[in-house]
């Protein structure tokens, strides 16, 4: 518990330890997860994937994202992004490979029913998030405009 403290981020035991009373004892101090071993690797990696989420970090092979700073994070560097820019970002990478109506898009980010009036404020937001974060380079973009349905969401190019 106290390096939970120090560090502010969740602890994982992997342990030979494995009756009861050793897991449950581990999980009162403040133990976030408790691996017993042997382990399966596709679980640990899964476990370590599901953590990062509840923290709001989202990791990729070619970018990474963080909840507490606002920021998207790419070799060539970081990059902040408002609070809807954020959020907007999230949605995709809660839902990758589904194509989100901006209907969906226009509720969930800003609340608003969506009309004609308002249609272009989600074009303009996924254009401002494609060009801060560099999700549509190259030709083939993270970011997909589905014509006449929304935004689709590739996690690989």
């Amino acid at each position: 518990a106290e390096f939970k403290h120090l560090t502010g981020g969740e602890i994982m035991v992997i342990s030979s330890l494995t009756r009861e009373e050793e897991v449950v004892a581990g999980l009162d101090v403040g133990v976030d997860d408790y691996i017993r071993k042997p382990f399966a690797m596709k679980e640990l990696l899964s476990r370590v994937r599901a953590s990062l989420r509840r923290r709001g970090i989202f990791l990729s092979r070619e970018f990474q994202s963080d909840a507490s700073s606002l920021t998207f994070i790419k070799k060539e560097g970081k990059t902040e992004l408002t609070k809807q820019e954020y959020q907007l970002l999230q949605f995709f990478l809660r839902h990758p490979g589904k194509i989100i109506p901006k209907q969906v898009l226009m509720k969930e980010i800003w609340g608003w029913v969506y009309t004609q009036g308002n249609s272009r404020s989600v074009d303009m937001a996924v254009a401002r998030l494609r060009k801060k974060t560099g999700l549509s380079s190259d030709g083939s973009p993270y970011i997909e405009t589905i014509r006449g349905k929304g935004y689709l969401f590739r996690e690989e190019r």
